[in-house]
């Protein structure tokens, strides 16, 4: 009798015949396990076919600088989302919060001040989302909607319509320098993804926002203050939307309350692409940016396509309506 050929793949025996079952098993579990850097890598390879410049140091730096902004925001709404929840607020809370740290700079006050205020203030607005809806019991599609509404009119308010622009070199810093080649909009974005890896994957306050989001009449069984854990992860959301607020005028170089808009719909593309359900209790932080990454790329490569920038909302959306809807049919079932 023939001794059949063997292998050793993942610790275990198998006949060479079945390595090509192998293989298939193994692409279909990192096709489901993570679908996000599938996606990044697929969009990676055609763009760089569609362009020779896409593969250039400098335009790789940009394409992340660009992204930085829609990324801090994804990653307040991950939180969010997690809870079985949306924050319709956080373009217009960093639109606001970057016109108040315009205003304090135009005042005179000094550059580490006012990033110490606004950050106070983006939390404040998160907080106050929280409180609306734990306390008051105002949905929080509701809630959110109408904070939006106060922030933009507050926003154009302070201006008297016209963005402030302008402001010190010092506070060209938070979107405008570089540090080893690499801008500081995407240094910041590393730091803030790296800090909430930790929290959502090591600290209580990450397993509970999963548990509340999971089972919210369980999680209350088990003790744990949900209406705390939403306050705070609304909280976290209006910080993160703070400084990305600022980090964006920083590069705009300006405080204007119309600019939120277009960072709603990718703050809410980017977790979804990156995994996070939209029922709540399941999603990483780690899976946001690449979703933020996969949005920047086809922003860039449009636009090095030169395609019309209306287009890309377009596209935006068909992208978000092909990975929400499976999501709402599983859902259904």
């Amino acid at each position: 009798m023939k001794q059949k050929d063997e292998s050793i793949v993942f610790g275990k025996k198998i006949q060479i015949k079945m390595l090509p079952r192998t293989i298939l098993g193994t692409l279909q579990l990192i096709l489901k396990t993570h679908p996000a850097v599938v996606a990044l890598l697929v969009v990676s390879c055609m763009l760089a076919f569609s362009s020779k410049y896409f593969l250039t140091f400098d335009n790789l730096m940009n394409v992340t600088r660009q992204a930085s902004i829609n990324a801090i925001l994804a990653l307040g709404m991950t939180l969010i989302i997690c809870l079985g929840h949306i924050d319709l607020s956080v373009g217009a809370a960093a639109a606001f919060t970057g016109v108040v740290a315009a205003s304090f700079l135009k005042g005179g006050m000094s550059t580490p001040l006012t990033i110490l205020l606004v950050a106070f203030i983006g939390m404040g607005i998160g907080l106050t989302n929280g409180v609306i809806v734990t306390k008051v019991r105002i949905p929080f599609f509701i809630t959110t909607l109408a904070m939006m509404s106060v922030l933009t009119g507050a926003g154009f308010l302070i201006t008297g319509g016209y963005p402030i622009s302008l402001l010190p070199k010092s506070w060209h810093m938070l979107g405008r320098s570089y540090l080893w080649l690499i801008p500081m909009p995407t240094i910041i974005m590393l730091c803030l993804y790296i800090a909430f890896q930790i929290i959502q994957s090591r600290s209580r306050l990450g397993r509970y926002i999963y548990a509340v989001g999971g089972n919210e009449i369980a999680a209350r069984l088990c003790g744990i203050n949900v209406d705390r854990i939403k306050m705070i992860a609304y909280m976290l959301c209006g910080l993160l939307a703070s400084i990305g607020g600022m980090v964006l005028c920083s590069r705009l170089d300006s405080g204007d309350p119309s600019v939120g808009d277009p960072f709603l719909l990718s703050a809410i593309a980017a977790p979804i692409l990156g995994g996070t359900k939209l029922s709540g209790g399941e999603g990483m932080v780690i899976g946001t940016l690449l979703g933020a990454l996969i949005l920047g790329l086809i922003d860039n490569g449009l636009s090095l396509m030169n395609v019309n920038i209306y287009y890309r909302y377009v596209i935006k959306g068909l992208i978000i309506l092909a990975v929400v809807v499976p999501q709402i049919e599983r859902r259904a079932e």
